[in-house]
């Protein structure tokens, strides 16, 4: 098993937004050192005609940082959609496995897991989004809330960029039927929603 390094998780990550400039830099944590320090921001890869391995269902969409979003199943097609469709949202990604980000945390047993995070968006006001899109629930999914939530305080804490984590359960979002991402307070998400 491959080490895990925050510091390159965090980058890759804040990577997917770009800044004004391109030699801007992040700090970022050093959990050897327990400092933290500065590194390069990761720069977008130039275009290229490589196709991205994909053979489940895909969304077309402009505010996507690539042209097509993957998407595992119907609802992560339809929250994608939704994204798009938002005028509160700058900018989003899916984050599809094979990409790599994944989030540390401890199930019931102690056990050392990862959490593979849904998507990632950019509002208006700049708060940087964490999203989970959750068909069915299981006894790990409060272990993986607690480990996002704390990312994204780590994050926000190491960057000064916000990022919130919010969790959207499927059926509240098929009944809610939302418009924007501010709409999405009424499921009970569990940080708060600027207007």
């Amino acid at each position: 098993m491959r080490p895990f390094h925050w510091e390159f998780v965090i980058a890759r990550v804040i990577a997917l937004f770009p800044r004004d400039r391109a030699d801007f830099y992040w700090t970022c944590f050093s959990q050897s050192e327990q400092t933290a320090f500065l590194l390069p921001c990761l720069r977008r890869a130039p275009q290229s005609n490589h196709a991205f391995p994909w053979s489940r269902k895909v969304l077309e969409a402009n505010k996507c940082l690539f042209n097509r979003v993957p998407c595992d199943n119907d609802f992560e097609k339809a929250f994608a959609r939704f994204l798009e469709n938002a005028d509160d949202i700058r900018t989003f990604a899916k984050l599809p496995q094979p990409f790599g980000f994944s989030i540390d945390y401890t199930d019931a047993g102690v056990n050392l897991r990862s959490y593979y995070p849904d998507f990632v968006a950019v509002d208006k006001n700049e708060v940087h989004w964490l999203i989970e899109t959750k068909g069915m629930e299981s006894a790990e999914v409060g272990h993986k809330d607690l480990a996002a939530t704390n990312w994204c305080e780590n994050a926000s804490a190491l960057t000064k960029i916000k990022w919130k984590y919010v969790k959207v359960p499927q059926k509240g979002f098929e009944v809610l039927q939302p418009a924007r991402l501010g709409d999405l307070a009424a499921l009970g998400a569990p940080t708060g929603f600027e207007s």
